[in-house]
């Protein structure tokens, strides 16, 4: 038997089918999936983006305004897939696979979970994957073998749209097990991701219908994930509507969705970062490069939208579109890659085959609207998305154009899926035992029910950690203190009431630990280290104008520029014994108040050490290519500052500089 037989289940054997619901009930199922999108960039979540199609799925559907993601790529995919907590699926670590030692960071899905498709297939269902995978990227973890029949896309993660052999890192599109497209292979003239991942999938719908079988189709778009590219059309259709600013249409965003009732009057608008300069402070020619990168953005999502209007008029031929239940989801919320004004690497304009463009922290905030910070974070601005449900069969009429507004989370998925098809969830698969559901069915919100809104849900990447429940909210930033929120008076998280209610963060903090231990957060070795001089990490005190460099690498990592004034204090420098691993971090002592002043040189395509930001560092100065300087003021005592992320053989090794200004200030090491 299998540990959950659901109602639809229950149904069909009282109407003598064989815990199976009946053909000409059971409801095809469509997930869509956006990569790098922000909570209100459609239209139905207040964006001036034009998305016709998925404003009408919601006007005649169900829009969930606390529907929650794990807020990055893998993890994500990971927990929707499989109805678990990524770590419990080995996938919350990206694609490094760290080892037995370490199961929730294996890089890949692993034998404890079932994907929905492993599920539906026995009941029946015709399974389709199409568009990005990434929770797999070798085999045997590409989609035939998690269960899907039918599949087209990349195994790897998105970024491409016209070619591989653009793209800055190796993708391959694959259909089943075979490789169609390679950085040596390019598609044809005129393939775009987008469409393509739509074109192929309605085929195998097509199929699914002449067979008479009910199908489930995750469609997973890369779009709008960075380097900004889309049809040259698409683009022209928003030239020129960016240059208002990103102040001003993050206001408005704000207040269409006020106006919408998803967002409560009551919540601000949280302030623009200090790194983002006012608009009217750019030169003309800046306003249009940040217009054009804007218009490419908003292209790429129109293109969505157009593609999610291709697939209703599609089953609506087909006479399913009735039966069909349509979900629409993002990954993670908006991703401020590229630095605070974005920038283009590429040898074309942004949007442009050759172009690497990147729309960076300044849009990604409007993107994110009303909320603070990005992709990876707990904070709303990264783990909040839109939710539209659609399914004309099974959500009342009465219902359509309704707001659910209890929390709700990815885990969910799996089990609605179950509940809506009939199918079992199994016990055991292919010899191995199976974790049983995290996530509960959002059926009974597709008629006038609610969320379990006092049940917790948990959430964990890179050290970013939170808890929700109820109209709380605990949330930490990698080696920060936990912070406490009520989302019902303060959902975009500006008033810290952490100190006005100690018992309540140590209760929700306590289940956060029961939490992470069940589910293999943060095993051993996977905590972050701060350094003190172990063997391949050394802290060196240097004098005034003493040479830049680290990494133990003797010609790499030369700083091309930094501010003058910083080469006549004192500095600490932190290098590690290879580049091949995640940049290190500061532990040292000051004597007195101090500003401490980090440099970092962006190695390539380098990612930015997000900790620093997250412990207060400030941008203060760029070159605009490869050197980055952030600044903080210490008390005397401790500065601790945490390692960034990074993995081994990336790009994201970075030296570290940290020049220390204060009167009469001396510096020591930590002792061990």
């Amino acid at each position: 038997m299998s540990r959950t037989r659901n109602a639809a289940a229950a149904l069909a054997a009282l109407l003598g089918g064989a815990g199976v619901v009946p053909a000409a009930t059971r409801p095809n199922i469509v997930i869509i999936m956006t990569d790098d999108m922000g909570f209100s960039d459609l239209g139905c979540y207040g964006s001036e983006i034009e998305t016709p199609n998925l404003d009408g799925l919601a006007r005649r559907g169900l829009r969930f305004t606390q529907f929650y993601n794990t807020a990055r790529c893998c993890p994500t995919r990971a927990s929707l897939l499989t109805g678990l907590y990524a770590h419990q699926a080995g996938m919350v670590g990206m694609t490094t696979d760290e080892g037995p030692d370490r199961p929730g960071y294996r890089g890949r899905l692993n034998e404890r979970c079932v994907t929905i498709a492993e599920v539906l297939g026995p009941a029946g269902y015709r399974t389709i994957q199409t568009g990005k995978w990434h929770v797999g990227e070798k085999q045997p973890g590409w989609p035939p073998q998690r269960g899907f029949e039918r599949c087209y896309g990349c195994p790897g993660g998105g970024g491409f749209y016209f070619r591989p052999s653009a793209f800055i890192r190796p993708r391959r599109v694959i259909r089943g097990n075979e490789v169609l497209y390679s950085p040596e292979k390019d598609p044809p003239e005129g393939w775009y991701a987008t469409d393509a991942y739509t074109d192929e999938g309605i085929v195998y719908v097509k199929e699914a219908v002449e067979q008479g079988k009910p199908f489930f189709w995750y469609l997973a778009y890369n779009a709008p994930h960075y380097p900004l590219k889309a049809k040259p059309e698409d683009i022209a259709k928003y030239r020129g509507r960016y240059k208002v600013g990103w102040d001003a249409v993050r206001r408005r965003r704000h207040e269409r969705l006020v106006e919408q009732g998803i967002i409560d009057s009551t919540w601000p608008l949280s302030p623009r970062p200090k790194a983002i300069p006012a608009w009217d402070t750019l030169t003309e020619g800046q306003r249009d490069t940040q217009d054009l990168r804007m218009a490419t953005y908003a292209a790429m999502i129109d293109c969505v939208d157009q593609n999610v209007g291709k697939i209703v008029r599609e089953l609506t031929k087909l006479g399913v579109y009735e039966n069909t239940l349509i979900l629409f989801l993002h990954d993670n919320g908006g991703c401020e890659a590229g630095g605070p004004l974005g920038t283009n690497r590429g040898k074309g304009i942004c949007g442009t085959v050759d172009s690497e463009a990147y729309y960076g922290e300044c849009w990604a905030n409007v993107s994110d609207a009303p909320f603070r910070l990005y992709k990876k974070w707990i904070h709303e601005g990264g783990i909040a998305t839109p939710l539209i449900a659609h399914w004309p069969e099974g959500i009342g009429a009465h219902m359509g154009g309704r707001l659910v507004t209890g929390p709700a989370h990815l885990i969910d998925l799996m089990a609605t899926c179950v509940d809506v098809s009939g199918a079992d969830y199994p016990e055991t698969h292919k010899g191995h035992t199976i974790l049983p559901m995290e996530g509960q069915s959002l059926r009974p919100a597709f008629n006038g029910g609610a969320p379990d809104a006092d049940r917790p849900l948990f959430f964990e990447h890179m050290g970013n950690r939170g808890v929700r429940q109820g109209k709380w909210k605990l949330v930490s930033v990698s080696g920060g203190r936990w912070e406490l929120y009520d989302m019902e008076a303060d959902r975009t998280e500006l008033n810290n009431l952490s100190g006005e209610f100690p018992d309540r963060v140590r209760e929700m903090a306590g289940r956060y630990d029961s939490w992470a231990a069940r589910c293999d957060v943060n095993k051993p070795g996977r905590e972050r280290r701060l350094v003190d001089a172990p063997a391949t990490d050394r802290v060196e005190i240097r004098a005034p104008g003493q040479l830049l460099r680290t990494h133990g690498t003797p010609n790499r990592h030369a700083y091309k520029a930094l501010p003058d004034e910083l080469k006549e204090l004192p500095s600490v420098t932190v290098t590690r014994g290879s580049y091949k691993q995640p940049g290190a971090g500061f532990r040292f002592m000051i004597s007195t108040r101090a500003t401490v002043t980090i440099a970092v040189h962006s190695r390539g395509r380098c990612v930015l050490p997000d900790g620093w930001k997250k412990t207060g560092m400030v941008l203060s100065w760029s070159d605009g290519e490869s050197d980055t300087v952030y600044v903080k003021q210490f008390d005397a005592g401790t500065v601790e500052i945490p390692e960034h992320g990074g993995r081994s053989g990336s790009m994201y090794g970075v030296p570290h500089i940290a020049f220390v200004s204060g009167q009469n200030v001396s510096i020591t090491s930590v002792a061990k």
